[in-house]
């Protein structure tokens, strides 16, 4: 099948295909010409280490940063390199402005929880909906609050139990950061004060 574009949605993607080109004996050099398209800084960094610049970078996975390039990605044919399973909120947006996505896996996450409860939790951050999945399903939320990254993760997240849903003012990992800092604080965290 013919595809208009490589798309990478991660920096772990990158790597597992610039692995098993490596272990083919190819250069990724000579492969045919498609191009290649990088989700997030990370990726862009991947890809730029081994001299390949990316002709759309987005600035993250979210509706905002997939739209400012609409025009572009409408009617094309997009080959996603990402995890067994990975990125289906991605492959949904990029569908949604007109994208055919095909999903190829390059490697797999293996999901390791502790067997022992993990005691009082001052606070969870969850940072996309298939984390919010993974951990809630393991560790009910109760009453603990949770800090999200956008309103498809706050979606998740309630629809796993959560009653105390914290939502970052925007879909970056900064904006997280900040959101976690402002909410357990150093003082609060440490003494109880709200």
């Amino acid at each position: 099948e013919s595809f208009d574009a490589l798309l990478f949605g991660c920096r772990a993607g990158v790597e597992a295909t610039l692995s098993r080109i490596a272990a083919l004996d190819l250069d990724i050099r000579r492969l045919p010409f498609r191009p290649i398209y990088a989700v997030g800084s990370q990726a862009t960094e991947a890809l730029r280490g081994v001299g390949i610049t990316p002709m759309i970078r987005f600035s993250g996975h979210c509706d905002e940063a997939l739209e400012e390039h609409a025009d572009r990605l409408r009617d094309q044919r997009l080959l996603m390199v990402t995890a067994e399973g990975g990125r289906p909120n991605l492959a949904r947006s990029l569908e949604a402005i007109g994208s055919q996505v095909e999903r190829v896996a390059a490697y797999r996450y293996t999901h390791l929880f502790p067997e022992h409860p993990l005691g009082h939790l001052h606070g969870m951050v969850m940072p996309s909906s298939t984390a919010a999945s993974l951990v809630l399903s393991e560790y009910p939320p109760e009453d603990t609050p949770v800090l999200v990254m956008g309103p498809l993760t706050s979606e998740t997240t309630r629809s796993m139990g959560a009653t105390r849903v914290i939502q970052a003012e925007s879909d970056t990992i900064d904006s997280v950061v900040e959101r976690t800092l402002t909410e357990w604080s150093p003082v609060s965290f440490f003494t109880g004060a709200e």
